[in-house]
């Protein structure tokens, strides 16, 4: 999909990038020439099965002076009732926000989160310009949230953050209940403010890094 103009795609339905939930097809979105917004964000593609470095990626390209602007929750990874691996990726010198200054999401942006399962995901946004994320009493969550016996390795996630980038949340969390998994958090190359009233980098014990 292709934006041409400035706010060529203003909608408060969802982003979904996959067909569906489990899709091996990846997607792509040109913000190059124009900005969009929606009002939630999930990117559900990815395998089934560890491809490695192989990994399919969908991706994301914002141009200067344009953005991709997002005003709910957003989930990076979809439940499909197994371990899902997935990638996206975030180019050019625009902007990614979720919520705003003045109207904050109050929801959570997770990554890795599954329904009963965990996931894999990397979010690398390093060749962005600007991310900001307005949540509010939300969370920003990075890693499983589960623990499944047996799954070792299999829910690690990864983000690595824009050049600029600006997280105001209750909480920032590396969080992994799975024996063997690490999940990592890469900051950006210029300038990182994160405004929460709480950083836990291990979340429930002391499998992540920063």
């Amino acid at each position: 999909i292709t934006a041409s103009v400035a706010d060529q795609i203003v909608t408060t339905g969802a982003l979904n990038i996959g067909a569906s939930a489990g899709s091996t097809t990846a997607s792509s979105l040109d913000l190059s020439s124009g900005s969009a917004s929606f009002g939630s964000m999930t990117v559900r593609m990815g395998t089934t099965t560890n491809p490695g470095s192989a990994n399919p990626s969908s991706t994301i390209t914002i141009g200067k002076d344009y953005s991709l602007n997002v005003s709910g929750v957003v989930n990076v990874g979809a439940s499909v009732g197994s371990t899902l691996y997935s990638s996206i990726k975030f180019t050019g010198e625009g902007s990614f926000n979720v919520g705003s200054s003045n109207a904050a999401t109050n929801s959570d942006f997770n990554i890795g989160l599954g329904q009963g399962v965990p996931n894999y995901v990397t979010l690398n946004m390093e060749e962005l310009g600007n991310f900001n994320a307005y949540l509010g009493t939300g969370n920003f969550l990075i890693g499983s949230d589960v623990y499944v016996s047996g799954k070792s390795g299999a829910a690690s996630s990864t983000i690595s953050f824009a050049k600029n980038t600006s997280i105001t949340a209750s909480s920032i969390k590396l969080q992994n209940q799975v024996a063997g998994s690490d999940s990592t958090l890469k900051l950006g190359s210029g300038t990182n403010v994160l405004n929460v009233d709480n950083l836990w980098i291990t979340g429930n014990n002391s499998r992540s890094s920063s």
